[in-house]
């Protein structure tokens, strides 16, 4: 990963704990948050100079809700965990400390899938509830 490279992520780092600072999450903070999310993936698979994990970020994109573009912006400890994951896959790529990184980026992303599959389980449920309702009409 190149030094430039290195700049951009603490700088997305930097970003996120500015918009994080407030211990809240407002809606006006999404678009520049969403963005510094987006720069901060594209960052690290660039960086990472491999075709097939390009690739498959590129086939995901393609997936509905599979793709670092969309995420739960209602829980700010979610967030801000997700957040921290950045400073510490920052901070491994800083190190080189390339197996670290590995490890955290899994685990980012497998982190990602459980709370999307908590919110679909959540909007699931309310529509069940409010079908149940309008049934029992």
């Amino acid at each position: 990963m190149s030094p430039a490279d290195l700049r951009v992520l603490t700088e997305c780092v930097e970003t996120g704990d500015r918009i994080l600072s407030k211990g809240r999450l407002e809606p006006d903070d999404l678009e520049p948050y969403r963005q510094m999310n987006v720069q901060f993936h594209n960052t690290v698979i660039q960086g990472a100079n491999n075709r097939y994990m390009t690739d498959f970020v590129r086939q995901c994109h393609n997936v509905p809700l599979a793709s670092d573009r969309i995420f739960v912006w209602e829980d700010y400890e979610v967030i801000k965990r997700s957040h921290d994951d950045h400073r510490r896959i920052a901070e491994a790529l800083l190190e080189r400390d390339s197996e670290r990184a590995e490890y955290l980026m899994r685990e980012h992303v497998f982190f990602a899938g459980v709370v999307l599959q908590r919110s679909l389980d959540k909007d699931l449920q309310q529509q069940r509830i409010k079908f149940d309702l309008a049934t029992a009409v």
